[in-house]
């Protein structure tokens, strides 16, 4: 288990350092300086935050009501230790799992991915896509969620953006 996490780090490191590298180029179809920036720019969702003890109901019922796709799993500390997400329910607890009470500790996935708010919208990217998730947790230097960042707040802001130049440009 050290030498994958060792492994993934020297990726991820590379990853970094190749994306700052890039930051001074062009590369592919979306301006450099859009995906130079931070993950703040998006202006990150405030994440739903749960502790390891609720259950699988508590969760889907917050879920639900606040018709989000996933709630970050917290220690008595505050800090991420998991996250939940509806593909979660599906694949771990749809036809698997017998008692709604059952503690989400038990079938969230541990240890999420994160970014902090500085981290450029090109990593973020990056994790996701070779992750293979669609929510990523933004946290403080302490490990405490401070937002949320999904694909979809990423193209959200895209088409916006796009929108508004449209609109305030004269041609």
């Amino acid at each position: 288990m050290k030498k994958r996490e060792e492994e993934l780090r020297a990726t991820t490191d590379r990853i970094q350092e190749s994306i700052r590298m890039q930051c001074t180029r062009s590369a592919g179809p979306i301006d450099t300086h859009f995906l130079c920036s931070s993950v703040s720019i998006v202006e990150p969702s405030e994440p739903l935050l749960v502790r390891e003890e609720s259950t699988l109901e508590q969760v889907m019922e917050m879920l639900q009501q606040n018709r989000v796709g996933c709630v970050i799993v917290t220690d008595e500390s505050e800090k991420a230790v998991g996250i939940f997400s509806e593909r979660d329910y599906v694949l771990k607890c749809f036809g698997k799992i017998e008692s709604s009470r059952t503690p989400i500790a038990e079938v969230m996935t541990p240890n999420p991915v994160s970014v902090s708010l500085d981290e450029t919208l090109a990593f973020a990217l990056t994790l996701m896509s070779q992750g293979g998730f669609r929510h990523l947790p933004v946290v403080d230097d302490d490990s405490r969620p401070v937002g949320i960042v999904s694909v979809k707040d990423i193209v959200d802001y895209i088409s916006n953006s796009v929108l508004e130049d449209l609109l305030n440009n004269d041609f």
